[in-house]
């Protein structure tokens, strides 16, 4: 029978800070939507279904960070003998909850872009880095003392954020701080979030001191990520691609966009080219 080492039982592993769990309790009845249960039971069948209704939104305790795994295994027996492993390793440090948010996000891989705006409307902005996991525990830090040092004005124009951080594999460790702040909705949310979704939450006033805030945040968030050696799954106009990389690096992408591009039309700015 495969072993395991300690720690690489889960396919996926992730969590909330309580920011962000509060966040998703509160949005739209998650767990009591009706879309989203037909599709837990289509998955876990009808038993599957019956737990996440039970568990409501009671099971997660909003003032704590949680974590949540997703396990496989080949056989019955192996998956026993991980989720036994993951009870051991954890015990000491937390307490079990439903497994209602793994459940659900797996019987739902792809969802409308909803959560772009929080539970009453607020605007949501996320930044990513994708971390050594030697650097995982430094860096959440440093972008805390970051987020400290600005309190007194976050509180001011009443902007929260919150993290998700997850694993990839045991190669390295994604942390995501977001932002959420009332806002005036743009053509963008309009378009792409569901109208059922925009019928049940408010379009708040314009608020460009909170939006200068945010975006001057996120890129201080940003430049601690990539200093940490961090690098990020959209490599385009906001991430500062040519910053940390060596010369021969960027001589060489340099070379191929002249030859493709002479003239520097295709999607201009992108990758710090002009």
């Amino acid at each position: 029978m495969p072993t395991h080492r300690s720690g690489n039982f889960g396919s996926r592993s992730f969590g909330f800070d309580p920011v962000l769990a509060q966040m998703r309790m509160q949005r739209a009845s998650l767990m009591a939507d009706v879309k989203t249960l037909g599709q837990v039971i289509k998955s876990q069948g009808i038993l599957g279904g019956l737990k996440v209704v039970a568990s409501g939104r009671r099971f997660l305790d909003v003032n704590k960070f949680s974590m949540h795994l997703c396990i496989e295994a080949d056989s019955s027996a192996e998956l026993a003998q991980r989720m036994d492993a993951a009870r051991q390793l954890c015990s000491a440090h937390v307490q079990e909850i439903e497994n209602a948010i793994p459940t659900v996000l797996r019987s739902q891989p792809f969802t409308p872009p909803n959560n772009m705006l929080g539970p009453k409307g607020e605007r949501w902005v996320p930044v990513h880095g994708i971390v050594p996991h030697s650097k995982a525990v430094d860096t959440f830090v440093e972008l805390e003392a970051l987020f400290s040092s600005e309190r007194g004005t976050l509180q001011r124009l009443q902007i929260e954020t919150g993290y998700l951080v997850t694993t990839i594999a045991a190669s390295a460790f994604l942390i995501e701080p977001v932002f959420y702040w009332q806002d005036a909705q743009s053509d963008y949310h309009q378009r792409m979030v569901e109208p059922e979704y925009l019928k049940r939450v408010q379009n708040f006033p314009e608020n460009l001191a909170a939006r200068e805030m945010v975006d001057a945040l996120k890129r201080k968030a940003a430049d601690i990520l990539r200093d940490a050696g961090g690098t990020h799954f959209q490599l385009g106009k906001f991430y500062r691609y040519r910053e940390g990389r060596n010369p021969a690096q960027l001589a060489l992408l340099d070379a191929i966009r002249a030859a493709l591009d002479p003239k520097g039309q295709m999607n201009p700015g992108a990758l710090g080219t002009r």
